[in-house]
């Protein structure tokens, strides 16, 4: 809300608003001392150090998720504190200025009030600032989504007591929505030029495009005939590779065939080769044997000859003693 003092003509509690459910409502005041939510309650007189007269913009925020209040002045936090862990009820009754079921003198608030509204959720820092920093910014126009309670709903309810209309010099909301819509019309002016532009660029870019697609559907019924060309040689491949295939299993079921004979003639000649490897060692053991034998009657005979030979010189050596003898005994 923005808030002007009036010192003059207060009460001795001013409330700005008071919200009464069945139990724990809320209540707020313009000086730091009403800053209550659901049965808790934060004094900030202190910090309330606005000169009477001067506009200033009050913002009181409470979390139902942390329950946690803050109190904003002027776009600034000047204090939080944790609140009872309860909730805020629908359905009370809200009055601005004073109490709701008594309107006491004690309770009345004679300063200006502008802009008072209340949001469904709680406002950023930058939201804050930003209505703070002008006491005709828009932000709260501009968060029309969120607002639960609007302030040109609340100037439209009824009134009691001394309630006066002023001037703030802010545009009123007749204007505001005109100048919302002149602002609008020139956003969509402008989003016209530029879609004018973008429809120009693309009805040049799809000329290129149409262009590029007869050379495309040229290479295609090019690549197509190709294609066709390939798959009628692939084909002819297959069927080659087919006959190719069942002449090279001909030849390998021969081969095998053959294979398996000379497998067979091998393991015959092995069997052969180790009957003739025993039967050669047999007749090797016997010509051994045999050359043995031969050997044994060489040498047996070798023997005897060498007798021989000596009984032979010994009847030769008689025989020549004899011969001398008979030569001698005709000589004489």
């Amino acid at each position: 809300a923005v808030v002007s003092t009036q010192s003059a003509h207060y009460g001795r509690d001013p409330m700005v608003v008071k919200y009464e459910p069945n139990s724990y409502g809320m209540i707020f005041g313009d000086d730091g001392h009403y800053n209550y939510v659901v049965g808790s309650q934060l004094h900030l007189q202190s910090e309330y150090n606005v000169p009477d007269g001067e506009w200033f913009h009050v913002c009181w925020l409470w979390s139902a998720s942390s329950y946690t209040t803050t109190v904003y002045l002027n776009g600034k936090i000047i204090g939080s504190t944790a609140t009872n862990q309860r909730e805020l009820r629908t359905g009370g009754t809200m009055c601005l200025g004073n109490y709701a079921r008594v309107k006491s003198s004690l309770y009345t608030f004679g300063g200006d009030l502008f802009k008072f509204s209340i949001y469904s959720r709680v406002l950023t820092d930058t939201e804050i600032r930003n209505m703070a920093s002008d006491i005709c910014s828009n932000e709260e126009e501009n968060l029309n989504s969120i607002r639960s309670l609007r302030w040109e709903d609340i100037i439209l309810q009824e009134r009691s007591g001394s309630v006066t209309e002023i001037t703030t010099g802010c545009p009123s909301p007749e204007e505001i929505e005109a100048g919302r819509q002149a602002k609008m019309l020139r956003l969509i002016e402008e989003r016209l030029e530029t879609f004018e532009s973008r429809l120009q660029n693309t009805e040049q870019e799809l000329a290129r495009t149409k262009t590029s697609l007869l050379q495309s559907d040229t290479k295609l019924e090019n690549v197509t005939a190709s294609l066709t060309a390939t798959q009628e040689k692939l084909k002819n491949s297959e069927q080659e590779l087919a006959e190719t295939k069942s002449i090279l299993n001909q030849r390998l079921n021969q081969t095998e065939n053959k294979l398996e004979n000379v497998t067979t003639s091998l393991k015959t000649t092995q069997e052969k080769l180790k009957n003739s490897e025993q039967e050669l060692a047999e007749t090797k053991s016997n010509l051994n044997q045999r050359l043995e034998n031969v050997i044994t009657s060489l040498t047996s005979t070798q023997n005897k000859l060498n007798d021989t030979e000596q009984e032979l010189a010994e009847t030769k050596s008689t025989l020549n003693q004899r011969l001398n003898q008979t030569e001698n005994k005709l000589k004489m």
